[in-house]
Order: C-alpha cells, then structure tokens, then sequence
C-alpha cells in the first residue's frame, strides 16, 4: 500500500486487498486459516483489512494534533515489539483473567510493547560505540 502512487498501481492493491480479504473470510476454503475461530473474527479481519487499506490508499497522509502525533509515532515505533509480546498478555489473560475487559487487554499489550520497544533501544549494540 505505501509504495502505490499512480492510480493504477492503487487500484492493483486495492484489488490484492479485496482477494486477501476474500481468503480471510473462507471464500477459497483450503486457504480459509480464520476458519477454527467464531466467524465474526474472519469477518471483522477482513473488515479491517479492506478499510485500512482503503484508507492508506485514499489518504496516505493526515495532519495531527502534535500530541496525537506523539503517541501515534510511539505506538508506530514500538509495533513490532507488541506484535512480538501481544500473545503473551493474551495467553496471560486468558488462564489468569478471563473476565478482563478486552480494552484494557489490548491496552496493557500495546503498553508492553511499549516498556520493551523503550528498553530494547538502550541496550548497547554490540561492535558501536557510543561516544
């Protein structure tokens, strides 16, 4: 999505969008990998997948409040590591805190992600020196 420019590459990733989101919700059935879940999650998967693509597509830039922008871009930054730790708060919440709210779930995940995003950076890269 970020690297369409011109128009026809926007509509070939638009169209690359809608058959992603087609084989999220079972339309091909071998390929059909949200099947084992409630069907709401294959759908509302797609959902979001043919929106934000939509939407980066549509707007690829927004203007921001500064403050907004802050945390976007601290959330932005730390993506990875809660990608790579959001399973751990989810397994934990769900053996140890099954009523939890799912707000505050995926706040704690994002928040996590955040604290290691944070405490990864300091550590010294091996062969650099800081001076």
């Amino acid at each position: 999505v970020w690297f369409a420019r011109s128009r026809r590459q926007k509509a070939i990733t638009a169209g690359l969008a809608l058959i992603l989101a087609g084989l999220t919700v079972g339309l091909y059935p071998p390929l059909a990998i949200w099947a084992k879940f409630p069907p709401v999650v294959g759908e509302m998967r797609a959902l979001w997948l043919l929106v934000t693509a939509g939407l980066l597509l549509a707007l690829p830039r927004l203007p921001v409040p500064a403050l907004l922008r802050r945390a976007v871009v601290a959330v932005s930054a730390a993506g990875y590591h809660i990608y790579l730790s959001h399973g751990l708060v989810i397994y934990a919440v769900v053996s140890y805190a099954p009523a939890t709210p799912v707000l505050l779930t995926v706040l704690v995940a994002i928040l996590l992600g955040l604290a290691l995003n944070r405490g990864l950076a300091r550590l010294p890269i091996p062969g650099q020196h800081r001076g």
